[in-house]
């Protein structure tokens, strides 16, 4: 039996995965509401403003909930900007 180099198996595993494990594209809000349903299934009511949070489709914006909202309620993520000066 030939012995096969760590290496095959991580190249071949990757592959396996890409093929086999495609992941939907989503919008950063669309992303942030299945984080959050994940957070929810597992027990978890609502967070902290920032606690998820992705970056945002312009340079310096980023989506995140704010503080006091519940994972379970539609559209509560807001788009915010980076102000700096």
């Amino acid at each position: 039996m030939q012995q096969r180099d760590k290496s095959y198996f991580l190249d071949r595993v990757g592959r396996e995965m890409d093929h086999d494990l495609k992941a939907p594209e989503l919008t950063a809000p669309e992303a942030l509401a299945a984080a959050c349903r994940i957070l929810a299934a597992e027990g978890d009511e609502s967070g902290l403003a920032g606690q998820v949070t992705a970056r945002g489709e312009r340079a310096g914006t980023w989506w995140t909930l704010p503080l006091g909202c519940g994972f379970i309620v539609r559209g509560t993520f807001a788009c915010w900007a980076r102000r700096c000066g």
